[in-house]
């Protein structure tokens, strides 16, 4: 008999960064597309919405790398220099 492995769950931050690539993947190609129709690119529109999901992911990658960042000092020794976090 084999035994079924435990599927590995996508967390909700890893989940809202795919969501931000496939938006702005989708916005590009939209305006990429209106902008061959109709002649005129939407230049306000365009940097607006290119913080915006820069800025998100940016962030959630600072969340993800202080998490992780965390985790290897609960696991590292304290006698060799690094921090030892007590939660």
């Amino acid at each position: 008999m084999r035994k079924n492995k435990p599927k590995k769950k996508i967390s909700a931050l890893d989940k809202y960064l795919i969501y931000c690539i496939v938006f702005f993947t989708l916005f590009t190609a939209a305006e990429l597309i209106a902008s061959c129709i109709y002649g005129q690119c939407h230049e306000e529109l365009i940097k607006a919405v290119k913080w915006f999901c820069g800025g998100e992911v940016f962030l959630c990658a600072m969340i993800k790398r202080h998490k992780l960042n965390k985790e290897s000092a609960n696991k590292s020794d304290p006698e060799e220099g690094g921090y030892y976090y007590d939660d």
